[in-house]
């Protein structure tokens, strides 16, 4: 007995699984449920609502759609004209708006291209300057280094001058020295009038340098009697050279 319950439910869970699963495949398809064979029964046929056939599927009449539509005439025609355009939707700009914005849209671009060549002509004359700046950095180098070889060859000259000058001096000394000779002997008056005459008084201290010191004392005797204004000068260059 127990078994043949065991049966029956098994059986009845069955047709309630193979019924369940009918019924769910078939409104997922979309069939109504009231028309289904068998057990349609089972389901109430839903209401039928009243449809005015003014209105779509929005609720909106056809004066409405009219209204609420911004395509141009001309876009509605090219709609038209071809079953593909029924699937595209409407244009939110008009064909003067979508000119414009090409109008605008190509200003810009044009303003951009205008921009880069600015700026790259911005770009070559910095280039050109740094290449002129990096010319006039060379040029201000080589002018120094020009000014420093020419001090230094001015320097070198100058030192060259001095050596020469005191080389020149050290021979007008020694000659005037050797001239002394002339005047180691004979008489006094006369010896130093002839070194007046000969020599101004500096150059008469170095004759005098060249002598030993009692003829240069009776010499200086001789002048202080001929000339006796020259003979502060005199002194003074013969004691200049004698201390050397």
């Amino acid at each position: 007995m127990n078994k043949i319950i065991l049966i029956l439910s098994g059986i009845a869970a069955a047709i309630l699984l193979l019924v369940g699963t009918f019924v769910t495949a078939a409104g997922m398809l979309g069939a109504e449920l009231h028309e289904l064979p068998a057990i349609g029964g089972l389901f109430p046929e839903p209401p039928v609502a009243a449809i005015d056939p003014s209105l779509n599927e929005l609720n909106t009449s056809v004066e409405e759609q009219v209204d609420a539509d911004i395509r141009s005439p001309e876009q509605v025609m090219d709609h038209s004209s071809s079953p593909l355009h029924a699937f595209l939707l409407p244009n939110p700009f008009s064909t003067d708006q979508l000119e414009e914005l090409e109008s605008q849209l190509k200003t810009r671009l044009n303003a951009i291209a205008e921009r880069e060549k600015e700026l790259d002509a911005r770009q070559l004359d910095l280039e050109e300057s740094q290449r002129h700046l990096a010319a006039l950095q060379r040029e201000l180098e080589s002018v120094r280094s020009g000014l420093i070889e020419e001090r230094d060859e001015t320097v070198a000259l100058q030192e060259e001058n001095k050596i020469k000058d005191a080389a020149s001096a050290e021979e007008r000394v020694e000659s005037f020295k050797l001239m002394s000779s002339l005047f180691a002997e004979g008489d006094v008056d006369v010896k130093s009038q002839m070194l007046l005459d000969m020599y101004p008084p500096k150059e008469i201290g170095l004759v005098l340098a060249g002598l030993p010191p009692e003829r240069v004392a009776v010499l200086m005797a001789g002048i202080r009697t001929a000339a006796p204004d020259v003979l502060s000068a005199v002194e003074t260059s013969y004691r200049a050279e004698y201390t050397k």
